[in-house]
């Protein structure tokens, strides 16, 4: 049984065998339908179905109990290719009621429909033909102006047929579908082989320049490394010694001062021959500062620059 249900699906069922039975009963299912199923041995009962509105039974052919009732929005009902029903019974508001290649009923036939339910065609093709049993219609009596026709297939062999060029429900994929699916992937194999090649060449431009960078970067080394030698060989400021060797003419002038302590005088060993002779060097320091404009190379090294004249003098 199955109960309770919202949606029903039996793709590939096409018979149900002797000693059980199929119940649709209490669902919330707007449609039901059984597109492969044949042959019912047993009991189909499709009953108390609230929102029920389309049933398909597009191949049944034979059926051992056909009950359908209490279905209040189901108005349509068709198995037009059933041969054989043992036993039939359809109640509810029924419109229309299609069993057009029905040749046996070896039991009871009642069908009760809406009052608009042509009931005409039954009375004429199977009360005292094709039913074995007890025959009841209860709808619209009076025979229609226009014959009735088969709103559906009543040729098996021709629906079986068709089944084969519509997207399956057993599972199975049309061709058309699987061409589809092979463009796809080959179209999303290249798609996915262009982006690679970009991200490769994307990286590789992106090394390059790194490498490219790296190399402007050394050979400004080398340039500052080779503007600092010939800074040091120029004298670093436009060719101007901020150092300048203590050249002879610079020892000359301080030969030339009479200040600066005579190499050939003794040096008074006491303190304040000491103070006196350290006197005299910082006074010619101080003068060699102004004729020479060299300021800090005097103040830094005074002391230098009088034994360095000392020697010189010698």
């Amino acid at each position: 049984m199955f109960k309770n249900l919202v949606h029903v699906e039996f793709p590939r069922l096409r018979e149900v065998r002797s000693g059980s039975s199929v119940t649709f009963s209490n669902n919330l299912i707007p449609e039901l339908h059984l597109p492969r199923l044949e042959s019912v041995n047993a009991s189909l009962f499709i009953g108390e179905n609230s929102v029920l509105n389309d049933v398909g039974l597009p191949r049944l052919t034979y059926a051992k109990d056909l009950t359908v009732r209490q279905n209040p929005r189901l108005l349509n009902f068709t198995a037009d290719v059933a041969r054989r029903i043992d036993q039939v019974f359809l109640e509810g508001n029924f419109t229309n009621v299609e069993l057009f290649s029905l040749r046996e009923v070896t039991g009871d036939f009642k069908v009760i429909g809406a009052p608009s339910m042509d009931c005409s065609w039954f009375d004429q093709n199977f009360f005292q033909k094709i039913v074995k049993g007890g025959y009841q219609c209860v709808g619209n009596l009076t025979t229609p102006d226009v014959p009735r026709r088969p709103s559906t297939s009543t040729d098996l062999g021709k629906l079986n047929d068709d089944a084969e060029g519509v997207a399956t429900s057993n599972g199975g994929l049309s061709t058309g579908a699987k061409a589809g699916i092979g463009v796809s992937a080959a179209l999303g194999t290249i798609a996915l082989l262009t982006l690679d090649l970009f991200v490769w060449r994307k990286k590789r431009r992106s090394a390059e320049g790194t490498q490219s960078q790296t190399g402007f970067g050394l050979g400004k080394s080398e340039l500052d490394a080779t503007a600092v030698a010939k800074s040091r060989d120029d004298g670093g400021h436009g060719g101007r010694d901020t150092h300048p060797e203590l050249d002879s003419s610079s020892f000359r002038g301080i030969e030339a001062d009479s200040r600066v302590v005579s190499p050939t005088a003794e040096l008074d060993p006491s303190p304040r021959g000491q103070a006196r002779t350290r006197e005299e060097l910082d006074g010619a320091v101080a003068r060699r500062e102004l004729s020479s404009g060299d300021a800090r190379l005097t103040a830094e090294l005074p002391g230098v620059c009088n034994v360095v004249a000392l020697k010189h003098y010698n």
